[in-house]
């Protein structure tokens, strides 16, 4: 697997499925109004014919021809609306398309020498622009809408005003032509479009209501995630951030370790009830700790939770904040014993604490994350952990942290040189046994 393979990007991948899925819905719909088309020109002609109005052959080839274009399209569009052959300009493409065949059929209908092109808005096609815009709403691009009404409002009043006329009275044919694009094949086709812009509409309703309902269910998802997630992850969780979280940095920071002393013996002996109480009391102690004294809680593992101070601070300000996190913690914990009630269970900690160089970053791949600090800094201060529990004392810190932070030296005492494992040089500690 490469270094730094990219996040899937959950957003774009859900704009395109709704742009698949509103393609598919367009298709099926043109070709459905194609066949509305088809049927309601050959009951046009059949009116004209009766009221002695003749239609050329032309006219009429070019009005099925239009019927069928427009079946065409939209068979076209459906197979091109699969996930694997969908291209965004596709939408582009057929709706420019649509809009050229809507004008020239109704450049076509009033083209006759003597008929005004006033008229053109009087044919039922008028409604299939209208249905042109409607399913605008289907799609979520407010670009390709505003590009779809312009050229429609171009074409529609470029027809309209070809060939007024307006200082030309209509002729008797021109007057029963209008009678005729009122009668019932027209008016029905008016009623099966207006259908048709309802069903739109209702559909894209239902489909804004799914999305905003997935919405709010990710975001849902989004706030109860950030509750298993350090401040570094759960403060952004774009995938922009998560991928420059994903470049990993060397920092000069302050570990701390925590861990409850002796609780997993205590744990035997008490409740699962008590046991729990516990544990939520000192994660919660640790997270307060962490949030006045601009740390971050890097994880928790059982009883216990690594911190990291200097994030975004100096040296000499992580050093201070860490030890101000561990006396916070330290009168926590006195504050608990003393408080607490007959019967109850004494609880005791154990801290190391190191500064030194660190890789810091989120470490893993898009279906798993860690936000962490690596190295041997980290390796010290759990190792200094270690010594503080088997000596029975509080907190053990180097004499790199007290080196940056003097503002406690007067409660530590020294605990000489001591050998970590892994490290050459021994590392001189200093203790607090309270």
């Amino acid at each position: 697997m490469k270094p730094h393979q990219p996040i899937v990007n959950r957003g774009a991948q859900m704009l395109r499925q709704s742009d698949v899925q509103a393609e598919r819905i367009i298709a099926r719909l043109r070709m459905v109004l194609s066949a509305a088309l088809f049927f309601g020109v050959l009951g046009l002609l059949v009116n004209m014919e009766s009221a002695g109005l003749g239609i050329r052959q032309f006219e009429l080839a070019f009005l099925l021809v239009g019927a069928g274009a427009y079946f065409l399209m939209g068979a076209v569009n459906f197979y091109f609306s699969h996930p694997d052959r969908f291209r965004f300009w596709h939408s582009w493409l057929f709706n420019a398309l649509e809009v050229a065949l809507l004008g020239f059929q109704l450049f076509i209908d009033v083209r006759s020498d003597g008929t005004p092109s006033l008229v053109a808005l009087a044919s039922p096609l008028v409604l299939v622009a209208t249905l042109v815009l409607c399913v605008q709403a289907l799609r979520y691009r407010v670009e390709l809408h505003i590009f779809t009404a312009t050229f429609l409002i171009v074409v529609c009043a470029s027809v309209t005003f070809y060939s007024p006329l307006l200082d030309t009275p209509w002729s008797a044919s021109v007057i029963e032509e209008m009678r005729v694009l009122y009668s019932p094949p027209p008016n029905v086709m008016r009623i099966v479009i207006l259908a048709t812009l309802a069903l739109v509409i209702g559909t894209a309703v239902y489909r804004s209501r799914r999305l905003v309902e997935r919405v709010a269910k990710e975001v849902e998802d989004a706030s109860n995630l950030r509750r298993f997630l350090p401040s570094e992850l759960g403060s952004d969780l774009s995938d922009d951030a998560l991928q420059e979280l994903r470049v990993p940095q060397r920092k000069e920071v302050v570990v701390a370790m925590i861990d409850l002393r002796g609780f997993t013996e205590l744990s035997d002996t008490l409740s699962a009830n008590e046991v729990a109480d516990i544990l939520l009391w000192f994660r919660s102690m640790v997270l307060d700790a962490a949030e006045r004294h601009n740390g971050v809680v890097d994880k928790f593992v059982g009883d216990g939770a690594m911190m990291i101070f200097g994030l975004h601070d100096d040296p000499t300000r992580a050093s201070f904040n860490a030890l101000a996190a561990f006396n916070h913690i330290s009168d926590a914990v006195d504050k608990r014993n003393a408080d607490r009630k007959k019967g109850d269970a004494e609880v005791a900690i154990a801290a190391g604490l190191h500064s030194g160089p660190t890789l810091v970053g989120a470490f893993g791949d898009d279906r798993r994350l860690e936000f962490t600090a690596l190295g041997k800094t980290v390796n010290i201060a759990s190792r200094l952990e270690a010594i503080a529990k088997e000596n029975g004392m509080r907190l053990v810190a180097s004499q790199a942290v007290l080196a940056e932070s003097d503002a406690f030296a007067v409660s530590l005492h020294s605990l000489g040189p001591v050998t970590v494992r892994g490290i050459a040089d021994p590392i001189q500690i200093v203790g607090l046994k309270k």
